[in-house]
């Protein structure tokens, strides 16, 4: 996928998440079931042994289980390829996370929520050794696990 394909899909998708009305601040009601489009980021290697962001999209389904807590799961593709490195990444990259949203605090018009969720991290061309002398070193794909915790604000 080129450049600007991506660039053009996650504006997209970032004038969709915001071109819906916001909730009313009485409304006490909860939606079983939350389905979203995503732009999201994810900081690698780039050929030039340097950190760099690397653009991706992806999607979320929530599942509220109540008002307070439900059980969220989000997976992310970053297309742009990232510098093979041994044993850590490669290629292109893709994220999976599932576990628990809690809504610690919450009134009408404000929630503070924290995350636990724990997923794999895939990469397409991690570098691996082999024993052969003629080829050292090998490209092939790789999962990692990874565990997502953190928090956020809803309005």
């Amino acid at each position: 996928m080129s450049r600007h394909r991506v660039l053009l899909f996650s504006l997209m998708l970032f004038s969709a998440a915001f071109s819906a009305p916001l909730r009313a601040p009485a409304q006490d009601q909860y939606s079983r079931f939350e389905l979203g489009g995503q732009y999201s980021t994810i900081r690698e290697t780039d050929t030039s042994n340097q950190g760099k962001n690397f653009s991706g999209f992806g999607g979320r389904f929530d599942w509220n289980l109540n008002r307070r807590v439900a059980f969220e799961s989000q997976v992310d593709f970053f297309p742009e390829h990232g510098m093979p490195l041994l044993l850590v990444q490669g290629g292109q990259t893709l994220q999976a996370v599932f576990g628990i949203r809690a809504k610690v605090i919450q009134n009408r018009r404000i929630s503070v929520f924290g995350l636990v969720r724990p997923g794999v991290l895939h990469f397409s061309d991690v570098l691996f050794t082999t024993t052969d002398s003629s080829n050292p070193l090998v490209t092939r794909p790789a999962t990692y696990f990874v565990l997502n915790l953190g928090g956020g604000i809803e309005y």
